[in-house]
């Protein structure tokens, strides 16, 4: 039986493509959609995905990837299967 690829587009499938055991891979990703200089992926960290809540009623964000580059700039990516109006 002939098993097909699974999609990036589901999240177990996207964590495990962009995670610090393919770090390569993660950081080609970074450099082709963010427009930051090439040094700041030097120091790529995967860090813990749950943010925490500002206020007790908001509901908890889980990103996809939170991510810490050099020089402490943090960076949360979502990948997004339709187009969110909230987002762009």
């Amino acid at each position: 039986m002939e098993q097909k690829p699974l999609s990036p587009k589901y999240d177990v499938v996207f964590k495990n493509i962009f995670s610090e055991k393919r770090i390569a891979v993660l950081k080609d990703f970074l450099q082709a959609v963010l427009d930051l200089p090439e040094d700041a992926y030097e120091d790529i960290q995967v860090m813990d995905p749950h943010l925490l809540r500002k206020q007790k009623k908001d509901k908890p964000g889980i990103p996809d990837l939170r991510i810490s580059l050099r020089g402490g700039k943090k960076v949360d990516v979502e990948i997004q299967v339709e187009p969110q109006p909230s987002i762009w």
